[in-house]
């Protein structure tokens, strides 16, 4: 199996279910600006490997990986919503070769966009519900909010380390 050619055709799939599930355009120029800014991360060129490990982990199961299309595009937009959050907590100038959101746009508007993504995130983890059924849907719930309650301590850790100048 060639990996890297693997990331490539999941992250083109990750890719068409992300940019069909997140809105586009609206006739209120402002709201257009939030969408634009929810399709900036996603737009930028990661490589997909959380969400390809995902759709293999349901594979190597014996499940089918288009069953859980979903569950990695929402892996892939939790990567997007929190790059966008540390990038402001870590002062970063740069994310995957551009300037990032927030020094784009400023704090307060990239802020909202990563919410926005986060309720995007939530929103596509429960169509689940259709294709495996609501007790499954809780379980990835659940994962999901372990997830994100070990990243924001992680984070925690960081900034307090960083804050106290500390770097055992």
């Amino acid at each position: 199996m060639d990996i890297e050619k693997l990331l490539v055709e999941n992250k083109k799939k990750m890719d068409e279910r992300i940019f069909s599930a997140l809105p586009s355009s609206h006739d209120d120029p402002e709201i257009d600006n939030l969408y634009d800014m929810m399709l900036d991360y996603p737009s930028r060129k990661g490589k997909g490997i959380r969400g390809t490990l995902c759709l293999l982990s349901c594979k190597m199961l014996n499940g089918n990986p288009n069953l859980c299309l979903d569950t990695a595009v929402a892996i892939e937009l939790f990567e997007s919503w929190v790059l966008i959050h540390d990038d402001i907590e870590d002062g970063s100038d740069m994310r995957r070769g551009e300037q990032t959101l927030h020094l784009k746009h400023s704090i307060p508007l990239a802020i909202n966009a990563g919410d926005a993504l986060n309720n995007r995130m939530w929103e596509i983890l429960l169509r689940n519900r259709e294709v495996l059924g609501e007790e499954v849907t809780f379980r990835i719930f659940g994962e999901f909010l372990h997830m994100i309650n070990q990243t924001t301590e992680g984070q925690h850790i960081e900034l307090s380390w960083n804050q106290s100048n500390r770097f055992d």
